[in-house]
């Protein structure tokens, strides 16, 4: 698994994998994988050589009333969900 944290980086290796012929999957997660996440991952992996996995916890996607600041957050837990060569994180 490689943990890639600049969306420069992510251009680059979705651009690389593009290049080379490779069929790209996105998974967009905001964190805290749990089982629906992780059966998604593999359902990807059997469509596609590559399966980009973002992990960013997105601030518009609350509403006023709702507390972003306490939305659950466990990057170590995440990682170690699927410790997969072939999987791409971003954060």
């Amino acid at each position: 698994m490689n943990v890639i944290t600049s969306p420069q980086d992510l251009q680059r290796t979705a651009e690389d994998s593009r290049l080379a012929g490779k069929r790209i999957a996105v998974v967009p997660t905001m964190g805290y994988l749990h089982d629906g996440h992780l059966s998604l991952m593999r359902l990807a992996g059997t469509h596609a050589d590559l399966v980009i996995t973002t992990i960013f916890v997105n601030p518009a996607q609350f509403a006023p009333d709702e507390d972003f600041s306490t939305y659950p957050r466990d990057p170590k837990r995440t990682r170690r969900s699927q410790n997969r060569p072939e999987l791409r994180f971003c954060s």
